[in-house]
C-alpha cells in the first residue's frame, strides 16, 4: 500500500455548519452540503462537506507558505485526488501524508502522497491523492524546503474562514 509511510500531519474538527459556510464562499449551494434534512432528501444520512473543500484544505496544509522573492512563475505543481467516501458533518478527520523528500522523481520532481481519513480506525479514506512539485534544477534552484505555494486564492479564504 502506497500510504504505509504516511504520518499524521494535522487533525481537523469540522463543525456541522461547515457545508453552509463553504457554500457562502464557493457559491455551491448543493442541498447535500447544507443540512441533514436536505441531505436526507438525496439519500445521505446527514450533510457532507464538499470534496473540493477537502482538497483545498489538504493543499493549504501541505504546501509551504514561503515563496522565494524572485519567483513570479505561478503554479508549479500537479495535484491528483480521488474522492473515496463522503465526509459526514460534524467530524474529526486526520490529514496523513508522506514527507516531501520521501519520494523523488528524477532530479527535478518531488512527490507527496496524502489522504484525509476519520480519526478513528476507518477502513476507507474520504480523499486520497498525490502532489508533485518542481524542485531544484528546473525552477531557479528552489529546494524541497522552499516548494512554491500553489493553493488557489480561495484556499487562503477557506482556511482562514473555517478555523
Amino acid at each position: 500500500d502506497d500510504m504505509v509511510n504516511c504520518t499524521l500531519n494535522e487533525r481537523w474538527n469540522l463543525k456541522s455548519s461547515l457545508g453552509r459556510r463553504y457554500a457562502g464562499v464557493s457559491g455551491d449551494y448543493n442541498p447535500i452540503h447544507m443540512s441533514d434534512v436536505s441531505a436526507k432528501l438525496f439519500g445521505f444520512k446527514q450533510a457532507i462537506i464538499h470534496g473540493m473543500w477537502t482538497k483545498a484544505r489538504a493543499m493549504a496544509a501541505l504546501m509551504p507558505t514561503s515563496v522565494p522573492d524572485n519567483d513570479t512563475s505561478g503554479p508549479i505543481a500537479d495535484v491528483y485526488v480521488e474522492f473515496k467516501t463522503p465526509l459526514f458533518l460534524p467530524a474529526t478527520v486526520d490529514l496523513l501524508a508522506t514527507k516531501a523528500n520521501t519520494l523523488t522523481i528524477g532530479n527535478d520532481m518531488a512527490e507527496v502522497l496524502f489522504e484525509v481519513k476519520g480519526s478513528t480506525d476507518e477502513q476507507l479514506p474520504h480523499l486520497r491523492g498525490k502532489c508533485r512539485w518542481v524542485v531544484e534544477g528546473n525552477h531557479g534552484g528552489i529546494g524541497l524546503d522552499q516548494v512554491v505555494h500553489i493553493v488557489a486564492d480561495a484556499a487562503d479564504i477557506i482556511t482562514s474562514t473555517f478555523e
